[in-house]
């Protein structure tokens, strides 16, 4: 019986102290949003941009300017992966701005 229980312990043990490796984080994240089209939900194929800003008012642009072409619109809903980098991201406020 005492060597059920110690071999239980050693696989606990082991199940514990094993690492698993997953992909690699990157700097992208999701945005999802609604756009609408003379008061109604949009459909259709969309260019937007994305820009950063370090106010939500009269600020300055952060970065680059990230354009998506051809962005499906469906019921005025869509969800882009949007990858400013890490310099923008050093611990201050910022803002996200949207245009198609």
């Amino acid at each position: 019986m005492p060597n059920i229980r110690v071999l239980l312990l050693i696989i606990i043990i082991l199940m514990i102290s094993i690492q698993t490796n997953g992909a690699p984080l990157t700097t992208a994240f999701t945005y999802q949003g609604n756009l609408n089209d003379s008061g109604v939900g949009a459909n259709g194929s969309y260019d937007f941009q994305f820009q950063l800003y370090d106010a939500i008012t009269l600020g300055s642009q952060i970065g680059l300017t990230v354009l998506l072409d051809d962005i499906a619109v469906i019921d005025g809903i869509f969800s882009v992966a949007i990858d400013f980098g890490d310099a923008p991201f050093i611990g201050d406020d910022r803002w996200c701005s949207r245009r198609c």
